[in-house]
């Protein structure tokens, strides 16, 4: 999976993802980076947690 599009050091780019923070958000739909970042960006907000 290439999800380099985003720098090293980007606070919630895919690269600050977990395996299994990726895995749930495809299991929720998303595909690409940009989906699988707002899936875990947007559940961590809505959970208080940090992102």
């Amino acid at each position: 999976m290439d999800l380099g599009q985003f720098p090293m050091d980007e606070k919630g780019s895919p690269t600050s993802f977990t395996p299994e923070e990726i895995e749930w958000a495809r299991e929720n739909g998303a595909q690409s980076a940009d989906e699988i970042a707002y899936h875990i960006t947007q559940h961590k907000r809505l959970t208080g947690e940090e992102a």
